[in-house]
């Protein structure tokens, strides 16, 4: 795959950035398995030293994630202005209203599955339709389903929330708290989701949670079981 993606282009930084885009997305499913089994080959590839350190802070991200998710969980839902995980991690909070951690304090004692979503998002909109499927599925049990409207128009999250007729709790954040959520939680394309278990520690988050896939069905269930 590493010689594939180099022999594809002549341009060196071309090939360097195409490789550092492919490992992005593979880490967003918050597995550094494979990076890790080709770390030797991937030093000596990326040695742009903007897109090697953009490429480490997303692997030591997930393996402080990986290694300790109750500590970093707390650390990503702290009011501190300043984050400080392990590996010299910093994260801005910006003093942003949290409405995460206010999400889960109203919600004690279930398992909340977030998903952080714009008005203007094909995407989004698709995949909400199958997350209504998982609200009827989980009717009556111990889950939350909240709905958290980023760079969008206040007035057209309201009419886009009469058209899609879902279920949940909803909230909507101007454009300074979206800046300061996008830092806080590291991420920058949507639809992104969060899965909290009973306990409020962020369990798993990333695009992979889609509720199309299957897979975030599988996890809730099992979180409540737990």
């Amino acid at each position: 795959m590493i010689e594939d993606l180099f022999s594809s282009t002549e341009n060196n930084y071309l090939a360097q950035f195409s490789l550092r885009t492919f490992l992005n997305i593979a880490l967003q499913s918050n597995k550094t398995d494979w990076i890790d089994n080709n770390s030797e080959q991937i030093d000596i590839k990326i040695n742009d030293s903007f897109l090697r350190n953009n490429l480490q802070e997303h692997y030591d991200r997930i393996n402080e994630f990986n290694n300790n998710p109750k500590r970093f969980s707390d650390a990503i839902l702290s009011s501190n202005n300043n984050i400080e995980l392990n590996n010299g991690i910093s994260l801005q909070s910006n003093n942003e209203k949290n409405t995460v951690k206010e999400l889960i304090d109203t919600n004690q004692g279930k398992v909340i599955y977030v998903d952080f979503w714009a008005t203007w998002c094909p995407p989004c909109l698709h995949y909400m339709e199958y997350s209504k499927q998982l609200i009827t599925d989980f009717k009556n049990k111990d889950v939350e389903f909240a709905f958290i409207c980023i760079n969008s128009k206040e007035d057209l999250w309201r009419e886009k929330l009469n058209e899609l007729k879902i279920g949940g709790q909803h909230a909507f954040c101007d454009f300074e708290t979206t800046r300061a959520i996008r830092q806080r939680f590291g991420f920058s394309g949507i639809p992104y989701y969060l899965l909290i278990d009973k306990k409020g520690v962020i369990v798993d988050f990333g695009y992979h949670l889609n509720p199309q896939s299957g897979y975030v069905k599988t996890q809730i269930e099992k979180l409540l079981n737990e």
